[in-house]
């Protein structure tokens, strides 16, 4: 059997079978994925997979490719992997000549025929997307990594059924997207077989296997199997009840909302240590972290419904998109923002007691504006040439500015002719692909407005817009003018004067103007965007910034002190507002704030201005006020949550020696008057009394790892030793080993650790540390998964404010000028406050 590896074959291969007009590069291009579109269907791919006890060793694996084919015309299989990996191509039992190029499989055109096809090929799998550690191991295939793990068609529109089998060490379990048909046992093997699935994208497509324990329940005639490696049984009976319920009330919302019966055969769901995402909604298979299914005991409300949404979400998913999926990864944002919005009908009645449009407000609003406002603004709908690429298109502008679009979109049709002409999409385009374009179309049949042009502006433009707004005592009235050339999208807005009664405007573009209602001549001051659904940043008269200053804390309405925070934040890295200006109006918020969301945004940004835009100086003539106030909120605070709020406000900024003895007493106790840690966050208080005190590293590491019994986090925590070592030298190692793929698993561990690296108070040393970082970008991009490259940007700038770091990143960018125009932005939106930060600080 002949193996061809160069290109110039490859290209031959194409010229003899007419199919010349596209080029093999690596990943899946748009111009490849649309061709085979047209040229295969009815595909089944029957997969086996032999995993080995020792983690050293290679997983080996066969594929059965089983398509339809109307052209007898070469075929692209795809897999990402060195050219010896593919041990075999045979078609019909007969090996076959065939050439491997860029991470593809070519099958001439003379092995094949109209009509169906079976391909099989025996290789030895990329270590990289199976997460393999050294008891368990699990897929992530999203959005293009299958092909990093077997040979497909890997692209969202080429949906397929998946028949797996599993050759395991026997004390292993396995999890994957349809049901166990077979389990046998061999001495120290086992084999375990699932049937074949539903039509789903090779993105869906997932196992997980290793020792896991697993626990049944059945609700309402459907079974639900948990898997999971929780060492505390009191944490797993207190949860797992909850999350076995929370699972099946999700399914039962949607199948009531949607007109549409689950449309899997069943779910289950995975509770995996150091798992990259929240969750991932893999058809009838949800992996999660399971940090954040398995609550500590006494969890706050938030916490909770922190749970349920994401359980939510990730179920939301099963409809929207697993039963309809994308045609191409552009429209990723699209699955998301429905399970997002589904998520909150479905949780937030569950939940009266929680101000869920304040919620809203904090959650989207201040982590949009967090990459639109930056030099890297991207829109919602961005354009993608090769599925390579596509792990770059998530972010904030998907997970936040999508749902502020959809709440604009529903508030524009009303509630049931939105959900009527989605339950009409999801029966259009059942187990098939479509794209947001026709998701528009069907929506305009339910409204009299034209949903065309409003959504072209929502999904095709960047940034946050800048509007100044001015009040005319004379006629009443307030007109809003542009401060810059950011389109302005036609949005819902608020305005109130200080009566708070709200005035609900359209504004479809700039300038502006109406009539006030309720105005009151001696008292000419109102207040834009009050509710917080205005997309923008609305900065007032200096009059009426005084009096939001001066009184925040007097507006009743807690939305609208949030919507005046998020305007203060905003305006301050605007430079806008000065440095002491914007502390105080913190401080003043702390002192007198009693809507605990709006706490939490505080703590934030006062540890953001803290860190990041206060010089040293000012931190020492703030640091004891602050943290006094933050100790007598711990100890006189109206409630659990909130004292434990500012316990950790507190741990996150502290600076002076007094506050470092009596932390340094609460991790030795792990109790605070009345608040006892749990063990989250007693590591978190030891890793930050380390950094403060580096004489007392290895006293602090040895008794904080004798108190972890948990073996999966144990190993987490002697993991980020490494990187906030006493000894500069051990950081260095750390650093180093990074620069080996194998060495940055599991992501969010390292993720965590590199934040601690970078540590404001050991910027000086860390700096050293953001060139070779960013060195590393492009190789993250292709070997880590879809956040990690934001990620890793994120936390090796997030304590830096210098100048020089500043002038390391441009210079870096300047010398990359091939970077990948979406990892470009991706440094320019992490970059952001370090450039603002410099620049305020000149």
């Amino acid at each position: 059997m002949r193996i061809t590896r160069i290109i110039i074959a490859a290209f031959a291969v194409l010229l003899a079978s007419g199919c010349s007009n596209y080029t093999i590069t690596p990943g899946v291009t748009l111009e490849l994925a649309q061709q085979r579109k047209a040229q295969i269907s009815n595909i089944r791919y029957n997969l086996n997979f032999n995993i080995p006890t020792q983690i050293s060793d290679s997983v080996s694996a066969t594929v059965d490719i089983v398509f339809t084919t109307n052209q007898q015309e070469a075929l692209i299989i795809d897999f990402r992997a060195q050219s010896d990996m593919v041990k075999s191509v045979s078609v019909d039992g007969k090996a076959i000549d065939y050439s491997f190029s860029n991470g593809h499989v070519i099958v001439p055109p003379k092995y094949l025929r109209k009509g169906e096809n079976t391909i099989s090929i025996s290789f030895i799998s990329n270590n990289g997307s199976l997460n393999r550690r050294d008891e368990f191991l699990y897929t992530l295939l999203v959005p293009d990594r299958a092909s990093t793990v077997f040979p497909c068609f890997d692209q969202p529109d080429l949906k397929a059924s998946f028949a797996l089998t599993l050759n395991l060490p026997g004390e292993w379990v396995a999890i994957s997207n349809s049901k166990v048909t077979k389990n046998i046992s061999k001495e120290d093997t086992k084999q375990i077989t699932f049937e074949p699935t539903k039509p789903i994208s090779t993105y869906l497509f997932a196992f997980a296997a290793g020792k896991f324990k697993v626990v049944t329940k059945t609700i309402n005639n459907r079974t639900y199997n948990a898997y999971h490696r929780e060492t505390d049984k009191e944490k797993v009976d207190r949860n797992l009840p909850i999350l076995f319920d929370l699972h099946d009330k999700s399914l039962s919302w949607l199948e009531e909302y949607t007109q549409i019966e689950y449309p899997f055969d069943k779910l289950d769901f995975i509770l995996i240590p150091g798992f990259q995402y929240g969750g991932m909604e893999h058809a009838g298979a949800i992996f999660y972290s399971d940090s954040r299914l398995l609550l500590n005991d006494s969890p706050t409300e938030r916490q909770m419904l922190g749970q349920a949404s994401l359980i939510a979400h990730e179920v939301s998913h099963q409809w929207f998109g697993n039963l309809v999926t994308m045609r191409w990864f552009n429209d990723v944002w699209l699955k998301e923002v429905f399970a997002g919005y589904m998520a909150d009908l479905i949780v937030n009645p569950q939940y009266p007691n929680i101000n869920h449009e304040l919620n809203f407000v904090l959650s989207h609003f201040p982590r949009a504006y967090s990459v639109d406002r930056t030099q890297g603004a991207n829109p919602i709908v961005q354009p993608l040439g090769n599925l390579l690429n596509a792990g770059t298109l998530y972010g904030s502008i998907i997970y936040h500015k999508s749902p502020i679009m959809m709440q604009q979109l529903v508030g524009i049709m009303g509630e049931e002719p939105f959900r009527q002409g989605v339950i009409e999409y999801l029966k259009t385009y059942s187990m098939q692909n479509a794209e947001w374009s026709e998701l528009v179309s069907i929506l305009n049949k339910h409204t009299d407005e034209d949903l065309t042009a409003w959504a072209k502006i929502w999904t095709e433009e960047t940034g946050r817009p800048k509007v100044q707004y001015q009040i005319n005592p004379t006629d009443s009235t307030i007109t809003f003018t542009a401060m810059d050339n950011t389109p302005f999208p036609p949005s819902l807005l608020d305005i109130s004067t200080l009566n708070e009664n709200a005035q609900r405007i359209w504004v479809n573009k700039l300038p502006f103007s109406v009539k006030i209602e309720d105005f009151e001549p001696q008292r000419p001051i109102a207040i834009a965007n009050t509710s917080g659904i205005g997309y923008g940043c609305f900065i007032p008269d200096s009059t009426t910034f005084n009096q939001i200053v001066s009184n925040n804390s007097l507006f009743n309405n807690p939305v609208t002190r949030a919507s005046n925070h998020i305007l203060a934040f905003e305006m301050f890295t605007d430079d806008l507002i000065g440095i002491s200006t914007y502390l105080n109006f913190l401080v003043e918020s702390l002192n007198h704030e009693t809507e605990s969301q709006i706490q939490s945004f505080t703590l934030n940004a006062l540890n953001t201005v803290f860190w990041k835009f206060a010089t040293p100086e000012t931190r020492e003539a703030y640091a004891a006020n602050i943290e006094q106030l933050l100790w007598r909120k711990i100890l006189s605070g109206t409630s659990d949550n909130e004292k434990r709020a500012f316990l950790n406000g507190l741990i996150s900024i502290f600076t002076t020696d007094e506050s470092f003895s009596r932390l340094y007493d609460v991790w030795n106790t792990s109790k605070v008057g009345e608040i006892s840690l749990n063990e989250n966050e007693r590591t978190e208080l030891a890793y930050q009394l380390m950094i403060r005190k580096p004489e007392l590293y290895h006293t602090i590491a040895l008794g904080e790892i004798e108190r972890i019994d948990n073996p999966d986090r144990a190993a987490k925590f002697e993991f980020m030793l490494g990187a906030i070592s006493s000894m500069p030298s051990q950081r260095l190692e750390f650093f180093e080993k990074l620069k080996v793929p194998s060495n940055r698993k599991p992501e969010p561990w390292v993720t965590s650790a590199l934040y601690l690296l970078h540590h404001p108070l050991r910027s000086d040393f860390s700096i050293r540390f953001i060139e070779p970082s960013l060195n590393l970008l492009s190789e993250i991009q292709e070997t880590g998964d879809i956040f990690f490259p934001k990620n890793w940007l994120d936390a090796t700038l997030s304590g830096h404010s210098s100048e020089e770091a500043k002038r390391i990143v441009e210079n870096w960018l300047s010398k990359n000028p091939n970077l990948s125009p979406n990892l470009r932005l991706k440094v320019l939106q992490s970059a952001d406050l370090l450039f603002r930060s410099a620049n305020i600080q000149l």
